[in-house]
């Protein structure tokens, strides 16, 4: 993302967050579990090759994991929400013994802009 645009999205949360009274805003946690999917092609070559020359090795496609956010609510039209998820992927090669760790960190942000409503339902808009 340009730095044009990154300054636009910073500027918006600013006026989001100005534009709220403090007794407005609301904060809230989630912690989450997960059934990911990879698309690693480059270790998937890696894991063919090594069964290939006889190793037994699964593929890196899939794995469980979880994580942890927080959503802060400045006023009822704004959201902004920030996750860590870690990836906890590990392989082990049953002949040798040896593993291959592929664990990795993903970070996100969102901002989302809600249209006012009368009932309970929310729509709008996000990017993350």
């Amino acid at each position: 993302m340009s730095r044009t645009r990154m300054a636009i999205l910073a500027a918006v949360a600013v006026m989001a967050f100005a534009a709220a009274p403090s007794m407005a805003m609301t904060i809230g946690g989630e912690v989450f579990g997960t059934f990911d999917t990879h698309a690693m092609s480059d270790w998937k070559d890696v894991t063919s090759a090594i069964n290939d020359a006889g190793g037994n090795i699964d593929d890196p496609t899939s794995s469980f994991g979880g994580g942890l956010g927080l959503r802060l609510w400045p006023n009822s039209n704004w959201m902004v929400a920030a996750t860590w998820e870690p990836i906890f992927l590990t392989r082990k090669e049953e002949v040798t013994g040896d593993e291959l760790k592929l664990d990795a960190n993903s970070f996100q942000g969102t901002l989302g802009y809600f249209f006012p409503t009368t009932g309970n339902a929310k729509y709008g808009l996000g990017a993350g």
